[in-house]
């Protein structure tokens, strides 16, 4: 019997802390359940606390380290040509539809000429081919009184007259007249395989005679302009010249001057002396003849 009870004790000790054993078992299993959640806990959790991605807007900006196809795309095209889309301006005078038609129109007449777009351009935008030359150059050969007699000195843009195309004005300034003449361009000729070119027209709001007359070759520019008040003659080489009236030039009793055929077929480069038998009537003899 007193084993028994020893026994019997024992057995109620070792139940009793078994059980202890368990509950602590348990409490650390819950302690670790509530530590380490299980995936499916975890799942749940980061869908409620994890905000969605914001949705990126396509249109947005890249970084500029970053291209997008599109600035690449747009870095390949080619540069804009100045010279090209002044070209592809529609030109002042409605005869040429783009100022490219002038430009090539002012080349042929000078045997396929180079000229540069952008110079002639800007000549063509002037409405005068001369200014005033305040100090007339001493180049012109002039005596001392014909440097006093009256004629007036310009600074001419042959440029501005090489732009010049049928259809155009061109204002003349006439200092001797006080006034600009408008003078409107009816023909130009190109003659001696383009060396010369001829411009004429008319001047406008004028009765007759109303006729003005440009013929460049080379350096020397030469014309006449007909007007009620007289002939006026200009003369320039290179950049400078002068322009008077017949009335001026030439001294004493009015005579026609009758121009041979020849100059007038094959304008001179250059001046040129009439011989006396052009002067007065003129029946169509030649130099030979008396």
């Amino acid at each position: 019997m007193k084993y028994s009870f020893v026994g019997y004790i024992a057995g109620v000790n070792a139940l009793a802390f078994g059980g202890l054993l368990w509950m602590i078992a348990d409490s650390q299993s819950e302690q670790a359940e509530a530590s380490s959640p299980s995936s499916l806990t975890q799942a749940r959790q980061a869908s409620q606390t994890v905000p969605a991605a914001p949705v990126q807007q396509t249109t947005a900006a890249l970084p500029r380290s970053v291209p997008s196809d599109l600035g690449k795309a747009a870095d390949s095209l080619p540069t804009p040509d100045p010279v090209v889309d002044l070209l592809q301006q529609p030109d002042s005078n409605p005869d040429y539809p783009s100022f490219q038609d002038r430009v090539t129109a002012v080349s042929v007449r000078r045997n396929n000429q180079h000229f540069d777009p952008r110079a002639l351009w800007l000549a063509s935008q002037e409405p005068e081919a001369w200014q005033p030359l305040e100090t007339p150059s001493q180049s012109f050969g002039l005596s001392a009184e014909e440097m006093q007699d009256g004629r007036e000195f310009v600074r001419i843009d042959p440029l501005k007259i090489e732009s010049l195309v049928p259809g155009d004005t061109l204002e003349i300034p006439i200092a001797q007249l006080n006034t600009t003449l408008v003078a409107y361009i009816e023909d130009v000729r190109s003659e001696d395989n383009g060396r010369n070119v001829t411009w004429t027209g008319q001047l406008a709001g004028l009765d007759a005679p109303n006729e003005f007359t440009l013929t460049r070759g080379g350096d020397l520019i030469m014309g006449g302009i007909s007007t009620p008040d007289g002939i006026f003659e200009l003369q320039a080489h290179g950049s400078e010249g002068w322009i008077a009236s017949g009335a001026t030039l030439f001294k004493g009793q009015d005579q026609q001057i009758v121009v041979p055929p020849e100059l007038i077929e094959s304008p001179p480069s250059q001046v040129v002396y009439l011989e006396p038998e052009t002067f007065g009537e003129h029946a169509g003899h030649s130099h030979d003849q008396p």
